[in-house]
């Protein structure tokens, strides 16, 4: 169930770390460094919730941050399901910050929740297991969602900005499917106190 989570948050941070950056050249007509400084903020507050995550684990369990950076994460691949036609920079950066700040919050619970399940001396084979994810997952995510922006482009054959949001949007709808699964997963399995049911 732990590395079943992590896979899927990986794939979808992968995928919105590819979709965000794509929106704002191809659709808003923004350069390469406004689309960097569009997605910066959030990548700032989700480094800045590791300090977070660990207090919250330590004083609240397993359950709290992993829930609670779930439903964020899939407040923000929902709204962007919603308004992928119509997104101005500022609403990208905005909003991408309710996901990172979800994802900053649980994946370090999960990582540690899922190596406290296991006995000491499997630690590093978790720890091994865990990485090979990020990385697999990481891949997927990208694939998946540019040959989803992609088919969209074929099938309007253009790669402007009307076929390239349409994509986008249909991409996001994907990832929101995943991310409502992968709360629900966490939902039923995710005790208080650490470990699963």
């Amino acid at each position: 169930m732990h590395l079943l989570g992590f896979l899927m948050i990986q794939l979808c941070s992968l995928g919105n770390a590819f979709l965000l950056p794509n929106y704002v050249q191809l659709v808003n007509q923004s350069t390469a460094t406004v689309a960097g400084l569009v997605t910066m903020p959030a990548g700032i507050v989700g480094a800045m919730m590791s300090v977070v995550r660990g207090r919250l684990y330590d004083d609240k369990g397993a359950r709290f941050p992993i829930i609670t950076g779930a439903s964020l994460m899939a407040a923000e691949l929902i709204a962007f399901a919603c308004l992928s036609q119509q997104m101005s920079d500022l609403v990208i950066s905005l909003v991408y910050i309710i996901y990172m700040t979800g994802m900053g919050m649980s994946i370090g619970a999960i990582m540690t929740n899922a190596l406290a399940s296991l006995k000491p001396e499997f630690s590093a084979q978790g720890n091994a297991f865990l990485n090979t994810i990020q990385q697999f997952a990481g891949a997927i995510g990208t694939s998946l969602t540019s040959a989803i922006v992609a088919l969209s482009q074929a099938q309007y054959g253009s790669k402007g900005p009307r076929p390239t949001a349409i994509g986008t949007q249909h991409a996001f709808i994907f990832l929101a499917v995943i991310v409502v699964f992968l709360w629900l997963m966490f939902y039923k399995n995710v005790k208080t106190e650490g470990g699963s049911k």
